[in-house]
């Protein structure tokens, strides 16, 4: 019987009482008083976790508080500015954690929001990161309010250090992960046997009469932590073993060879025994421990430039050597790299050993090589008078720090006739480079007895001399992991067949090798058919994914479920609405009712085909087919009228609106006027404007408007359209029926349901405030344009505030009540309530400070640094700062009924609609119109102001940069310049932009009659109407048109040159250089015409024509056009830039041609649907049927492209890289100017 199994057998039966380890906690955190023993990282992460009580700053995310009923907890911050992206993460690390015992995790987590990521736990297992080791992801709680839910881990399967939550960001702000109440304990484990960590043992070699220690103590351990003891069961009686693992004796002198020991490890209730082996050897020829001096080794006089230095403590150096000899001794030696020393790559120093004979020699040492600068350490050997160098080398650093333990070196000189051994130390260069040296040993080792790696098998026949520790060595010395038995490259370790070359795996363990199985993995299916013949539970793989049908959720592919699948193997079909056996792809008629899908307005539906009005209810079903507000069968019996046709008489008015206002639907009468207002019926139901009542005229009418700094924002149709800089946010969708609208500093803010909503950049924290703090019973609201405040006043007569807070603004004290109207501009704010005014915010010019005469007030209006008042009596008073004039109330200012204010100036408007404007006029904000029709309403921005006429239509004037005071009606045409942009808009040319370069091009002239054609060039504009062409701008050849132009139907201008056709006929003039002006004399007829920097372009027939510049070839013709339907020129200055191109679009896709600097040639494929195009400098862009904008070249981005893709595009036009588009309701440009359309 083993030896071993009657230790272990003996000791349970005597040891009985032994008992279970106990659990016990390590660290508990609720996060009432802090974060606790958990802490953020600053790696592998891009954001933190956060500490909080109450709710977090997102609305419908994020828990109320603490869990079960606490305060404080843990959480992850979704919001704009911290984990708002998709793969924001951040992690929490625990304390590190140092038990024998199995670890337990506990913790309570709340995952509420639409937009919740991925809560994980990870461990650190061995010194390695496991990730997931639990996780969950999505959204869990359906409130704020909802219950924590709890969490216990078992980690047992694993080693644990250290533990970390990871929370991982899916993108938006409703996705904030939190938890509470985290603990980490030991789980309670039954009596384990100590165990060692490899068997046999080996200890140091001892040497013959000289004392020997030594310990076992680190090679075993106990799994439950318990103490353990240590005895020698068996073996020679020189070696003593003590309880606590010392090995210690003296063996004999000349009593070398292997001996072998029993020895055990008790734990109180189990003991381990294993064998023990210890190499006694003879003593060495040489030993020296440098304690007292450099016993037998030397410093040498020649063959070097440096020497060897005995050192204790550290060497003078920081970052390099050790702190003291090796195995905590004193003394070592070491070569010194400091400037003065070996501080030159290639100085060396030898250190050279006494003169030695004997065979099968062995240099045994200790060294240490840390710092940067570490060069190389040689081992030579004296062989018959002539020295063998490099027989052992090392080099570079080694250790990573002072303080890191000496390696061992064990140098092999069995082969050499060895008189005599030397260390040689060479410099890298640098000071970092001190190498050390310790526990010099010369040896004779007898490989007849000698068994370097313990595997039982002398040195002298080991044929493969390092077995590891783990595994078992045959007769040769060679373990597993070191034969290939049958030569099959396949070592025997991991060869399931190791004496056949032609097989090493078996898959399945049936025997039969993979190469000679026709089925791997067993599975009953062969190789041949199976997808995956090396996974017995798959063997179909319908779509190709890599995964397996059985466990492939999707197995075809297509997005659907299998489970909500018909055809879960056709990734062509997923639905059979009829259950025919045919697909809805494939079928062509789904419900089965007899009617083609491609005719059937409801193909699911079996009781319903038609739905002649479009309203999505069936013929059917619906009582008024055609949707004109008349029932199908009042049209039969009453009107005459067709129940088919919601416009009996073609007249494109709708039969139960004309017989609403007394017209006939069996006449065409869109054509009449009746109220004689100047717009046809037509026009009036088209605006659904009342055609009996001359004051109702068809313009879409803008419900609420606010001017802003740089932009400006307006509600049409109960939808919110921003224009001007800074407007490139997106607006929210919930925002389907707002009320008001305002503008602040790159913030905007609405009022829908008595609930406010912003959006925009978040500065500073306005948007934040107000999702974090909701206003919900608002019934008005005032926003401070350029500080970002806003207050509203509610239905409870209270004014709440969020945003800036600077001078108090965002907190009133007010002491009126029942208020009426709140307003605010910059850093303060008033409001009244019919009988007083209250103001608040900054005071420094007296702004804050209300009249004490002050009249009844019908109307607040405050300004930059000012304040105005509307009393009831239709007076007006202003107060605060008068630098610009803007509180100098004209004395003649009666009968007031509005007013407004800006950053310097304030309007007013009288019971007549005259409108009168007072102040600082740096952008032409005292500049009213002339011929302005009667006013009934004024608004004020900044620098600027828009009237609203007593028609409902909005003129406006002043500052206009970025287009803010652009509201343009009707515009059927637009043309854009360098820094700026005109339209024809309502029969009127418009203009908008900075003219920074020449402000003269935004002054449009009088005279202009009907505007029918415009284009823009660099600085100047040209307008062709029923009263001739005019041009304006800078002031060179460009504005001398020919006189005798007649008809033209196309303008389009650049730098030097306008051209235009006229009556069938291309027209150029301003400056000829490049030959602009060189039109080719044999156009035929000349469509869609294109005027760049340096050449023209125009389509003629099926080919396109250009003239001009030519040095890259832009200005060749190309023929066989198919349908061509838009061109365009680019590139700048020809003289400095390789720059000039052209595109033309037609049935073929967009073709471009010249230089493709800046990658503006490179067209995509497929362009075959384009209605427009612009060619500039670095940009190229194309307008496609479905009013998507496409551009290619370096010089335009994904954003700028997204700022003109507003959707429903029908018209593109640029200059160089500036790029503008229009749909129905906006106008943008990429340089984020733009412009308000209505109809």
């Amino acid at each position: 019987m083993d030896l071993k199994y009657l230790l272990l057998t003996s000791s349970m039966l005597l040891n009985i009482s032994g008992q279970a380890s106990a659990s016990s906690l390590l660290y508990s955190d609720d996060f009432e008083s802090g974060p606790g023993n958990w802490s953020n990282v600053s790696v592998d992460d891009n954001k933190d976790w956060s500490r909080l009580s109450g709710m977090t700053s997102s609305v419908s995310t994020g828990p109320s508080s603490g869990a079960d009923g606490s305060q404080y907890y843990m959480y992850l911050e979704t919001s704009s500015g911290s984990a708002y992206s998709a793969g924001d993460t951040a992690i929490l690390m625990s304390p590190g954690i140092s038990t024998n015992d199995d670890v337990r995790l506990q913790f309570q987590y709340h995952m509420y929001g639409v937009q919740i990521g991925t809560l994980s736990v990870d461990v650190l297992n061995n010194g390695n990161w496991t990730n997931d080791v639990w996780t969950l992801s999505g959204q869990q709680q359906t409130s704020e309010t909802e219950s924590y839910r709890s969490v216990d881990l078992n980690l047992s399967e694993y080693n644990v250090s250290q533990i970390r939550f990871r929370a991982t960001a899916v993108g938006g702000y409703r996705g904030d992960i939190a938890i509470d109440n985290v603990e980490i304990s030991t789980l309670a484990s039954s009596p384990v046997a100590p165990s060692f960590d490899h068997t046999p043992l080996v200890g140091p070699d001892a040497i013959s009469g000289k004392p020997y220690q030594s310990s076992i103590a680190t090679y075993a351990s106990d799994a439950n932590g318990d103490p353990l003891t240590f005895s020698k069961e068996s073996g020679a009686d020189w070696l003593t073993v003590a309880q606590d693992g010392t090995l210690s004796g003296t063996p004999e002198a000349g009593s070398a060879g292997k001996y072998e020991f029993l020895v055990a490890a008790f734990d109180g209730y189990w003991k381990t025994a294993v064998t023990l082996i210890v190499n006694v050897v003879d003593g060495p020829l040489s030993a020296t421990d440098f304690e007292a001096d450099f016993g037998d080794w030397n410093n040498v006089t020649t063959g070097d430039n440096q020497n060897w230095t005995r050192q204790t403590s550290g060497t003078p150096s920081s970052g390099t050597g050790p702190t003291g000899g090796a195995d905590g001794s004193s003394y070592y030696a070491y070569l010194e790299t400091s400037s003065g020393s070996a501080y030159s790559a290639g100085d060396s120093a030898i250190l050279l050993g006494p003169t030695v004979n004997g065979s099968n020699l062995h240099l045994q040492f200790d060294y240490h090589m840390y710092g940067a600068n570490t060069g190389t350490l040689f081992v030579d050997t004296l062989v018959d008078g002539s020295w063998i160098e490099n027989v052992w080398s090392i080099s570079g650093q080694q250790q990573t720090s002072n303080s890191a333990a000496y390696a061992a070196a064990d140098v092999d000189l069995s082969s050499y006739n060895t008189s005599q051994v030397r260390l040689r130390a060479v410099a890298a260069g640098g000071y970092m480079g001190d190498i050390a040296v310790d526990n010099l040993k010369i040896i004779q080792i007898d490989p007849n007895t000698h068994d370097a790696d313990s595997d039982g098998v002398v040195d002298a026949l080991d044929q493969c001399p390092q077995t590891p520790d783990t595994e078992t060595a045959d007769s040769t010395g060679c373990s597993g992991s070191q034969r290939d038995s049958d030569a099959d490259g396949v070592l025997d370790i991991n060869d399931a067949f190791p004496f056949d070359p032609t097989e090493w795996s078996d898959l399945d363990g049936d025997g039969i090798g993979d190469n000679a199985d026709t089925d791997d993995d067993g599975d009953n299916v062969p190789d041949v058919d199976d997808a995956f013949p090396n996974d017995p539970a798959e063997w179909v793989d319908t779509d190709n994914d890599g995964q397996g049908n059985n466990a492939d959720s999707d197995d075809d592919n297509d997005g659907v479920d299998d489970s909500s699948d018909a055809f879960p193997l056709d990734a062509s079909e997923s639905v059979d609405s009829d259950a025919d056996g045919i697909g809805n792809n494939a079928d062509m008629d789904d419900d089965n009712d007899d009617v083609n899908d491609t005719e059937d307005a409801f193909p699911l539906d079996p009781t319903e085909s038609v739905d002649t009005d479009q309203d999505g209810i069936g013929n059917n079903a619906d009582m008024d087919d055609d949707g004109d507000g008349l029932s199908d069968i009042d049209e039969a019996s009453i009107y005459n009228t067709d129940p088919l046709n919601r416009d009996s008489d073609n007249d494109g008015m709708d039969d139960g609106w004309e017989l609403k206002y007394g017209l006939d639907p069996g006449i065409f009468d869109s054509d009449g006027d009746l109220d004689a207002d100047g717009y046809s019926n037509l026009e009036e139901f088209q605006y659904d404007s009342d055609p009996t009542n001359s004051n109702s005229i068809p313009v879409e009418l803008i419900d609420s408007l606010s001017l802003g700094n740089n932009a400006s924002c307006a509600i049409v149709n109960n939808k919110i359209t921003c224009w001007g800089l800074s407007t490139q946010y997106a607006i929210p969708t919930t925002l389907t029926a707002p009320k008001v609208v305002t503008t602040g500093n790159r913030v905007y803010c609405a009022l829908q349901d008595m609930k406010v909503t912003c959006w925009g950049d978040d500065y500073p924290t306005l948007t934040l405030d107000v999702q974090s703090n909701p206003i919900i019973n608002a019934v008005s609201i005032s926003m401070a344009t350029l500080a970002n405040t806003l207050c509203a006043i509610t239905d409870i007569d209270t004014i709440e505030c969020r945003g800036y807070d600077g001078y108090s603004l965002a907190n009133p004290l007010l002491s009126i009540t029942h208020l009426k109207q709140v307003d605010m501009f910059q850093y303060h704010a008033c409001a009244h309530n019919g009988v007083n005014v209250e103001c608040w915010g900054r005071n420094d010019s007296f702004q804050s400070d209300v009249p004490s005469d002050i009249g009844t007030p019908a109307e607040v209006a405050v300004g930059g640094l000012h304040t105005c008042v509307l009393q009831t009596d239709g007076q007006v008073r202003c107060w605060g700062n008068n630098d610009q004039g803007q509180t100098d109330v004209p004395s003649d200012l009666v009968n007031i009924v509005s007013i407004d204010a800006g950053y310097y100036h304030t309007c007013a408007v009288n019971d007549i609609g005259q409108t009168r404007c007072w102040g600082g006029n740096s952008s032409g904000q005292l500049d009213i119109p002339a011929n302005l029709e009667p006013i009934a309403l004024i608004h004020s921005g900044p620098y600027n102001n828009c009237a609203t006429t007593i028609k409902g239509t909005y003129v406006c004037w002043g500052s206009n940069n970025y287009g803010q005071s652009a509201i343009w009606y009707k515009m059927n045409d637009f043309t854009v310049g360098q820094d700026h942009v005109c339209g024809i808009s309502a029969e009127k040319a418009m203009c908008l932009g900075s003219g920074l370069n020449e402000p003269e091009v935004l002054n449009i002239p009088q005279g202009i009659v009907t505007p029918k054609e415009i284009g823009a060039g660099r600085h100047h504009n040209c307008v062709w109407g029923e009263s001739g062409m005019h041009c304006w701008g800078k002031a060179d050849s460009n504005l001398s048109y020919p006189s005798d132009l007649s008809d033209v139907t196309s303008i389009k201008a650049a730098t030097y040159q306008t051209c235009a056709i006229d009556n069938g006929t291309v027209r150029c003039w301003g400056s000829n250089q490049y030959g602009l002006l060189n039109v080719p004399s044999n156009l035929a007829s000349p469509t869609l015409l294109a005027a760049g920097t340096a050449h023209n372009c125009v389509i003629d027939g099926d080919h396109a024509v250009c003239w001009g510049d030519n040095r890259y070839g832009q200005a060749n013709s190309h023929y066989g056009l198919v349908n061509p339907r838009a061109i365009a020129v680019g590139g700048v200055y020809p003289n400095t830039s390789e720059t000039g191109h052209s595109c033309v679009a037609d049935d073929n896709g967009v073709e471009c041609w010249g230089s493709n600097n800046l990658g503006v040639l490179d067209a995509p494929y497929g362009l075959n649907d384009v209605v427009d195009l612009h060619a500039g400098w670095g940009t190229s862009c194309a307008l496609r049927t479905n009013g998507q904008i496409v551009c290619w070249g370096d010089y335009i981005n994904s954003t700028s492209v997204q700022t003109i893709n507003i959707g429903s595009v029908s018209e593109i036009e640029g200059y160089n890289s500036k790029v503008c588009a229009r749909n129905s309701r906006e106008l943008k440009c990429t340089d984020h100017s733009g412009a308000l359309l209505l109809n």
